[in-house]
């Protein structure tokens, strides 16, 4: 199954890298763009993640402004919420 992601994953334009900067916290991992979304993975603060899209409109959670940026970390891909992202 691994060997599949791999193969995914190769196929994914990605934009850029960027850092996980959460005050220590975990960055949380979501299937899609809202707070509601199944999470999948908590990524540690400090860690590297690939971007692949982020949404044009901003939004604000926990009094941070940001936009919901669609990362890749540990061959999963999903949303993560950019304030937290440099």
């Amino acid at each position: 199954k691994t060997d599949n992601a791999a193969i995914t994953n190769s196929d994914l334009r990605v934009l850029k890298a960027m850092k996980v900067n959460t005050d220590g916290g975990k960055l949380l991992l979501r299937e899609e763009p809202s707070t509601s979304a199944k999470i999948i993975l908590k990524i540690d603060n400090g860690r590297y993640v690939d971007v692949l899209e982020i949404k044009p409109d901003s939004v604000s959670i926990n009094k941070k402004t940001g936009n919901w940026t669609k990362i890749i970390y540990d061959d999963k891909v999903g949303w993560a919420f950019g304030a937290y992202l440099r």
